[in-house]
């Protein structure tokens, strides 16, 4: 797989624990270097570097983009000059972005294997008069009668859909050369009591001489589907059974799925619960027939369905597994924040970088239409880990919860050997002081964490400093949770220490030149890491100083390289 960010050293052996066939240490070569061997085989191994891989000594400072290039000159008109700032990507990405588009229609507009060859999100808004067609220049789909527009919550998928009043939906689908499969899914909910009797949810008509395909609700096994087929004159020709896995009050995926097999056509009517791995359904095969290619699709041709949330319809000339956008499905519940972070930044190509493993962090609940931003920074407040944005690239990283804590230091200051730029001046203050930490889940339960005892509990002074409340909404995948997360968030706010808002080090001081192990430390410091400052004044701490580095300003000039963290 592709490795993104810096890498130091790789081992390769024969087995697990086996002989050691390959060992390249790359910081031990040139800078600029094309290509190197390394010591266990001699030229055997030979390393080449391809793509934008470099060996490299430099310590990059910044990556940004510059958004305004103001010209100026002066008054003679000779001296022309812009003075310019540039941001890191999150300026771009907080400034009128727009949502980003429901995970359904995310998943089906960039299906790799068996594209849609139509599609309706059906997401439209109320008083819209027709379906938008969810794909670039297709037809939209005509709306017959009045359904209650972006009415229905139901798929944490979507936003929100149609819920069907004996309204018709109907859209021709443009030519295409048939290929023997075709398949036509889209999201169903139908209410817990069920709803009309033999009512037609969808009508496939197509190009064969088994020309209408109608996939029928029945009442049965606490709602089920049949198919009924006609040929092109209209007259009935097969009725599967009645499906015995029940539909009424479910979140469903369903997939009616045509295959020309010599001169019969197998069909397949499967249907996928949101969240669940597995899907079922019946099928069976109509004799002497053809299918040919799908020619249009209409839902609730009869115009008896109530109370049904229908949308994402497609078409394909292709049959896949109706697990294939499972993810997507449910919206991605139980992904980890890392992972999503890491997703989110994949699909919207946004170089990513990590500090920790993406594996052990929170896991999220449902990722909902929202602006990408807010994406990211509901997966950093779920996990309480740190978003931020990497020097050597123009990109956006992020740093676990885990990966903040228990760690070695990354760099040790001495006090008495001066070589920090200024007074290590501490603060204690009541800033980050939470005693009182209620955590609800967006769309669930809430837990409350109460520090009752100790110098900074929610008791009156002198006992305690009073009540230091706190409410969040986080986007975690289960209630189960909460009262860790609340927990947590206490102890955070109750640590009696004092705070150093700022730490300054300058780089051009001379000690720095005979230790440049320091310098290199210093320079390669990253949000969230460690920082410990050993033999600071007694007025200021009886021990050691130990902080962690949320982020720094740097200065460089002629005659100084000051960062204060």
């Amino acid at each position: 797989g592709r490795v993104e960010g810096h890498v130091h050293a790789f081992e390769l052996r024969s087995g697990i624990g086996g002989t050691l066939v390959a060992d390249p240490d790359f910081t031990a070569q040139p800078a600029g270097a094309g290509y190197f061997t390394d010591p266990v085989a001699g030229a055997a191994n030979l390393w080449t570097l391809e793509g934008g891989a470099s060996i490299t000594s430099r310590h990059w400072r910044f990556h940004g983009e510059v958004a305004e290039w103001p010209v100026s000159w002066d008054i003679s008109g000779q001296d022309v000059y812009t003075q310019i700032t540039a941001a890191g990507v999150l300026r771009r990405l907080g400034q009128g972005a727009s949502a980003l588009k429901s995970t359904m229609y995310r998943g089906l507009v960039t299906l790799a294997t068996n594209p849609p060859l139509v599609y309706w999100p059906m997401e439209d808004a109320s008083g819209s008069t027709r379906f938008a067609s969810g794909l670039p220049g297709g037809q939209p789909m005509q709306i017959y009668g009045t359904p209650s527009l972006a009415s229905s919550d139901v798929f944490a998928c979507s936003d929100n859909l149609p819920t069907i009043n004996n309204a018709r939906f109907t859209a021709p689908v443009p030519v295409y050369a048939a290929t023997g499969e075709s398949q036509v899914r889209f999201l169903l909910s139908i209410p817990s009591g069920g709803t009309t009797d033999g009512a037609i949810v969808c009508r496939i008509l197509t190009s064969g001489t088994a020309r209408r395909w109608d996939l029928r609700y029945d009442t049965d096994f606490a709602g089920s589907f049949s198919l009924l087929v006609y040929d092109g004159d209209g007259t009935l020709i097969h009725t599967s059974g009645s499906g015995t896995n029940p539909l009424d009050g479910l979140a469903l995926r369903v997939s009616v799925e045509l295959t020309q097999n010599g001169s019969a056509v197998d069909y397949t009517v499967m249907t996928n619960e949101v969240g669940q791995g597995f899907g079922a359904g019946g099928a069976g095969t109509v004799t002497g027939v053809t299918v040919g290619a799908v020619t249009s699709i209409s839902i609730d041709p009869t115009t008896n369905l109530d109370d049904i949330t229908i949308g994402h319809l497609s078409v394909h000339d292709a049959i896949t597994n109706i697990l294939d956008l499972a993810d997507e499905t449910s919206a991605y519940v139980g992904e980890t924040a890392g992972r999503r972070f890491e997703r989110l930044c994949g699909e919207e190509s946004i170089p990513f970088r990590s500090i920790g493993d993406l594996d052990t962090t929170e896991p999220m609940g449902a990722q909902t239409p929202t602006k990408l931003l807010e994406l990211l920074q509901e997966c950093a407040e779920a996990d309480m880990g740190m978003l931020y944005e990497p020097r050597h690239v123009a990109g956006i990283g992020y740093r676990t919860r885990e990966a903040l804590l228990n760690q070695a230091a990354r760099i040790e200051i001495d006090y008495a050997a001066s070589e920090l730029a200024a007074a290590l001046d501490g603060t204690d203050d009541d800033q980050q002081i939470r005693n009182d930490v209620t955590v609800s889940r967006k769309g669930g339960s809430s837990a409350r964490a109460e520090v009752a005892e100790g110098p900074l509990s929610v008791q009156d002074p002198p006992a305690g400093v009073g009540r230091y409340d706190e409410a969040v909404t986080l986007n975690v995948n289960a209630d189960g949770r909460l009262a860790h997360l609340a927990g947590w968030r206490a102890h955070l706010g109750t640590v009696d220490e004092a705070r150093y808002p700022q730490i300054s080090i300058n780089l051009a001081h001379p000690q720095f030149a005979t230790n440049p192990a320091l310098k290199a430390a210093v320079l390669a410091l990253r949000p969230g890491d460690r920082l410990t400052i050993a033999g600071p004044l007694p007025q200021q701490a009886p021990d050691d100083v130990s902080v962690l580095v949320l982020g720094f300003a740097e200065t460089i000039s002629n005659f100084e390289h000051r960062l204060t963290f």
